[in-house]
């Protein structure tokens, strides 16, 4: 499903049931959210390519090695997650 929102079906689909479930409301419930099931996907297939978090922290609880690299005990490690759905890396 990805760059699905690229697609007009799918902004129709998304359109057509935000109008079915929560109509022309000022305000959308929380009924009504719990309802939007297609749109709930979305927005989790969205966030699961397109992660908020661009760097995560971790700390190593005990000595790792890594290739050739060697990563002492207590290590505060970054990891940068720009480039986490890049296969051709």
């Amino acid at each position: 499903m990805i760059f699905s929102l690229a697609t007009l079906s799918v902004c129709f689909r998304l359109l057509a049931e935000i109008d079915e479930i929560a109509g022309r409301k000022t305000f959308v419930s929380n009924d009504d959210v719990a309802n939007l099931h297609f749109t709930t996907t979305m927005i989790k297939e969205t966030l699961r390519f397109y992660c908020p978090v661009s760097i995560l922290i971790r700390e190593t609880k005990q000595e790792v090695n890594f290739g050739s690299y060697t990563l002492p005990k207590h290590l505060l490690a970054t990891v940068s997650t720009a480039n986490a759905n890049d296969v051709s890396l």
